[in-house]
C-alpha cells in the first residue's frame, strides 16, 4: 500500500492535472485519486480510499473492465487502454477512457496506475452519428434514386439497394471498385477530371452518364453529387442519381422525327411553308416554296402572305 509520504508527493505532482489519475491494489482496492475526481465524478479525493473500484463500474462494462485488469496483473511492464461507465457520486453514469499501465513492483507505487479522462461527450456524439446513419441507411435503401458515396480516388464506398436494380451488378460487385470503370470509355477521362474539380472545389456537380448494365446493355443515368469531408478529414463525394434511359430513348426519338422533317421539308419540290397561329407570319419557307412564288426564304420569314402579295383576289 502507499505510504502517507507517496500519497503526498503524489497530490503535488497531480494537483493541477486535467485527467483523473489513481492508484488502485491488485485486488481493485483504490489506494489514491487525484482531485480532479471530484470535478469529474463528484467524489472528493480521498474520501473513498480502499473502496474496491469495479463497485462503480457498470454491469454491462464490469466483465470487460475485469478482464482487462487481469490481464494488467500478469503484464509487468504492460498496459491496457479501456472506455466503459463509471457511476457518478449523483448516480448517473459517465463514460471514461483510461489507461493503467502495471507499477506492482515500483517500490514508490506498489499499485496500478491509472489515467483516466471523461468521454461522455465523445460517446454520445459517436451514438448520435450511427442513430443518424441508420436513418440515412433507412431512407437510401428505400430510395427510387440510386444513392452512392465515393472516395477522392472515385472508389464506391457505399451503394443502396437500388444499383442491382437498376445496373444488375450485386453491392459487392461495386464495393472498392472505381465508379468509371461502370462508364463507357469515351466518358471515363471525363468523369476523372469532373472528380477531381469537384473534390478540389468542393463543389456541387450535376452530370449525365452512360453506365454500362451487367448484361451489356447501356443505361443514361443523371447524377447529383456533393462533398464532405468525414471525422477523419477525408473528402467523401455523396451522390444522387436516376435512371433516365427512357428520358433520352424519347429525346433521341424526338430528335429523330425532327431531323427526318427536316430533311424531307427541305429537300421537297412541293412548296411547304409554316405559319403562326397568331398572326399567319411565315416562320418557315422550303425552297419549292421559293421557286414555285418567286419569293426568297429570307424575304418571306416574319412576314405574311398579305405583305408578300401572294394571294390575288379577283376584281
Amino acid at each position: 500500500m502507499l505510504i502517507d509520504r507517496n500519497i503526498e508527493f503524489f497530490k503535488i505532482l497531480t494537483k493541477n492535472s486535467f485527467d483523473i489519475i489513481s492508484v488502485v491494489a491488485a485486488d481493485g482496492a483504490l489506494l489514491f485519486e487525484s482531485d480532479a475526481v471530484e470535478r469529474v465524478l463528484g467524489y472528493k479525493s480521498g474520501k473513498r480510499a480502499n473502496e474496491i473500484i469495479f463497485d462503480f463500474v457498470h454491469p454491462e462494462d464490469l466483465l470487460y473492465v475485469k478482464e482487462n485488469f487481469l490481464e494488467l496483473l500478469h503484464d509487468s511492464e504492460g498496459s491496457r487502454n479501456v472506455e466503459f461507465r463509471y457511476k457518478h457520486a449523483d448516480g448517473h453514469w459517465v463514460w471514461l477512457e483510461a489507461n493503467g499501465q502495471n507499477f506492482l513492483n515500483h517500490p514508490n507505487v506498489n499499485g496500478i496506475l491509472i489515467n483516466s479522462r471523461e468521454i461522455t461527450h465523445i460517446k454520445e456524439r459517436e451514438n448520435q452519428l450511427r442513430e443518424s446513419e441508420k436513418k440515412f441507411r433507412l431512407l437510401a435503401e428505400h430510395s427510387n434514386a440510386l444513392i452512392s458515396e465515393v472516395d477522392s480516388a472515385g472508389k464506391f464506398l457505399y451503394v443502396n439497394a437500388k444499383h442491382k436494380e437498376v445496373l444488375g451488378y450485386e453491392v459487392e460487385e461495386l464495393i472498392g471498385k472505381h465508379a468509371r470503370d461502370f462508364l463507357e470509355p469515351a466518358q471515363q477521362i471525363y468523369a476523372d477530371n469532373r472528380l477531381k474539380k469537384s473534390v478540389k472545389d468542393t463543389s456541387d456537380q450535376s452530370n449525365e452518364w452512360l453506365f454500362k448494365h451487367k448484361n451489356g446493355s447501356n443505361i443514361w443515368i443523371s447524377s447529383y453529387s456533393n462533398v464532405y469531408e468525414n471525422s477523419n478529414g477525408d473528402k467523401i463525394v455523396s451522390v444522387f442519381s436516376f435512371d433516365i434511359s427512357d428520358r433520352v430513348k424519347v429525346e433521341q426519338a424526338l430528335k429523330e422525327s425532327e431531323e427526318r422533317f427536316r430533311l424531307a421539308f427541305n429537300t421537297s419540290p412541293d412548296g411547304i411553308t409554316i405559319t403562326k397561329a397568331e398572326n399567319s407570319q411565315f416562320i418557315a419557307f422550303n425552297e419549292g416554296a421559293s421557286a414555285m412564288l418567286g419569293i426568297d426564304k429570307s424575304e418571306a420569314i416574319g412576314h405574311t402572305a398579305l405583305d408578300l402579295n401572294i394571294w390575288r383576289y379577283p376584281d
